[in-house]
């Protein structure tokens, strides 16, 4: 067996700054260090989107949107418009925090429907 190397290993991690008070010098360490081990992505709020595409541009390295962050507890109407306005500052991936009390209540088809709902306006991108 052929053991996996450290850049290989990284390519399979998301590298995350998800703090409400994380500052522009907090994104630029964030995306210098994804650049530098070559992480599959940097996950983020989406308002420093476009910072971190520009910051990353020309790497393999994708920028992922936490939609619904932290709690899940937005209208799907609300995470729709999240992931409409992070694709078009150019996240290329969708992280999206699903309704957690509707996990608890077992409210399974309202929580398909959030999921296709936000779905279709991901313009082909991956939503995890």
């Amino acid at each position: 067996m052929n053991p996996i190397t450290p850049a290989e290993l990284a390519a399979y991690f998301d590298h995350t700054q998800l703090r409400a008070y994380a500052q522009r010098k907090d994104f630029e360490k964030l995306c210098a260090e994804a650049r530098e081990y070559g992480f599959a992505m940097v996950a983020i709020n989406p308002a420093p989107v476009s910072l971190c595409k520009d910051l990353l541009a020309g790497t393999s390295v994708h920028v992922g949107a936490a939609v619904g962050f932290p709690l899940g507890q937005n209208t799907p109407k609300v995470k729709k418009y999240e992931t409409v306005d992070a694709i078009a500052n150019g996240a290329d991936e969708i992280d999206m925090v699903v309704n957690l009390g509707w996990v608890k209540d077992q409210r399974w088809d309202d929580l398909l429907e959030e999921i296709k709902a936000v779905k279709q306006h991901c313009e082909g991108k991956l939503l995890k």
